[in-house]
């Protein structure tokens, strides 16, 4: 009785000192042993720029519709649910611009659409995803004009009673024959004004372009109102066709036209080494290298403010892994680039001029040798949004944030 006391003393005497050693793990105070070294970018291996397909940005809170930089931007809407039998007294199609961007001044049309499409697939080239625009060039003739007007939080101008007539007609036809095609295909903003561009609020940003009509129904006048049931960009850019591919200019990103940029920094156990020297920290071995938890990795690069675009503290972007060194153009998920979970999305920073990509979980695949060095992606995560586009200098660096393995001798 008395040695099985005298043991069980013992072990919370040694419990109790314990109890003042440092956790191993680090998850008390991860930052008891942190450490931080810069990557100088004079050690990148390899930057080139390629333009992405264009696809559909779906989700968006704007539309765009005008002319910059050689880009021509439609924007596409269509009202639904329209009641049957109807005999339209009047009409009004209401818009509200973002504030984001104010043009100086705009003349914009609308005309009617005679090809269907869909929201979620329609480009300049395809009403869906293998149907091609009969209106290749998308030349319309105007129904109607909207008088944009800088002080107005809304803009409504009159819609056109015989183009809403000929939807409204075609209601009833629908009802007795579900074969029918519709004919509601919706309208078309679009600008001559050169240089000038105006973006519109979207359905999904609570404020989508407003139809509203009275109509004559049963001998009752009656009132409809709706939000777009569909809204979309649409863009082209001939002297872009040519440049689908590898460039080597800088580091690009943008939205309209969807600009990615491929990033490799020769990093490897020696440069990281090379690092902490610069640094004036100690050396580490291979394999406790191997062993490093890395709390935080930036990659972080300058923007050139006078060649980018529409760019602020909304302006994101993501970090991918690359997967080989030869990879397709343009790149297909999951065969050349992947998410790695944990990586968060990164904002410009108007205070400092930079963009601190985080690249973590990248960084710590890569040293844990579970992932091979091809480079990291980096791409906005609003493509086809809107006009933004960051151009960089070519040397970009890298911030990391570690701690090195600690295994504590009692």
């Amino acid at each position: 009785m008395r040695l099985t006391i005298a043991l069980l003393l013992a072990v919370i005497l040694l419990g109790a000192g314990c109890t003042d050693k440092t956790n191993n793990t680090g998850y008390i105070d991860p930052v008891l042993n942190q450490e931080d070294v810069i990557i100088s970018g004079t050690l990148i291996d390899t930057i080139w720029n390629y333009r992405d397909t264009v696809q559909t940005y779906s989700g968006s809170t704007v539309t765009t519709v005008g002319n910059s930089r050689n880009i021509r931007l439609l924007t596409l809407l269509r009202w639904e649910d329209f009641p049957s039998d109807a005999q339209a007294l009047s009409a009004t199609m209401s818009i509200v611009p973002s504030a984001t961007h104010t043009p100086d001044n705009i003349d914009i049309q609308f005309a009617r659409l005679d090809e269907n499409w869909d929201e979620g697939e329609v480009t300049w080239t395809y009403t869906d995803s293998d149907v091609l625009w009969e209106n290749t060039g998308h030349e319309y003739e105007s129904i109607g004009s909207i008088a944009y007007d800088p002080e107005a939080d809304t803009i409504s101008v009159d819609f056109p009673l015989d183009v809403l007539q000929y939807w409204l007609d075609n209601v009833t036809a629908m009802e007795d024959d579900d074969d029918l095609e519709t004919n509601n295909f919706g309208i078309v903003l679009f600008s001559d004004t050169p240089d000038q561009f105006l973006e519109i609020l979207t359905l999904d940003s609570d404020y989508g372009p407003i139809l509203e009509f009275d109509y004559l129904s049963d001998g009752d006048t009656m009132t409809y109102s709706s939000e777009t049931t569909d809204d979309i960009t649409i863009y082209h850019n001939p002297d872009e066709d040519v440049t689908l591919g590898q460039g080597f200019d800088g580091m690009v990103i943008s939205n309209i036209y969807p600009y990615r940029t491929v990033v490799k920094i020769d990093f490897d156990y020696d440069v990281f080494n090379q690092g902490l020297i610069d640094a004036g920290l100690d050396e580490i071995d291979e394999y406790d290298y191997r062993l490093t938890t890395v709390s935080m990795a930036e990659l972080v690069f300058d923007i050139d403010a006078d060649q980018s675009y529409m760019v602020d503290d909304n302006f994101s972007v993501q970090a991918y892994m690359m997967l080989n060194d030869n990879p397709s153009i343009p790149l297909e998920y999951s065969e050349d680039y992947v998410y790695y979970s944990g990586n968060s999305i990164s904002y410009y920073d108007e205070d400092t001029g930079q963009i601190r990509v985080e690249v973590t979980s990248l960084i710590q695949s890569i040293m844990s040798g579970e992932a091979v060095n091809y480079g990291f992606l980096i791409r906005s995560i609003e493509e086809d949004r809107d006009l933004g586009r960051v151009i960089s200098t070519t040397e970009p660096h890298l911030e990391i944030s570690f701690a090195r393995p600690f295994i504590e001798e009692f």
